[in-house]
């Protein structure tokens, strides 16, 4: 009777000890996806912005070109 008890207190500890691996490593697994998330927001944040400042400086090129033509219109209309 006392190695089958001792077999079986291997087995309980053993299972615990599994256990608790497994809620450990699910908390893991919680706090990655949960930061995983954030930082695709985060990305998704940054790419929009790329997008505003990449229309932005794209007007104001036009409006630098279109100001470099005025004044090139200019110095051959007034010499």
């Amino acid at each position: 009777m006392g190695l089958w008890k001792y077999l079986q207190s291997r087995a309980d500890l053993e299972h615990e000890r599994r256990s608790e691996f497994r809620r450990t490593l699910q908390d893991q697994i919680d706090t990655l996806s949960e930061q995983v998330g954030k930082l695709n927001y985060q990305k998704e944040s940054l790419l929009r912005e790329i997008a505003e400042l990449r229309e932005a400086l794209a007007e104001a090129k036009t409006t630098i070109l279109h100001l470099e033509e005025l004044l090139r219109r200019r110095s051959y209309e007034n010499p």
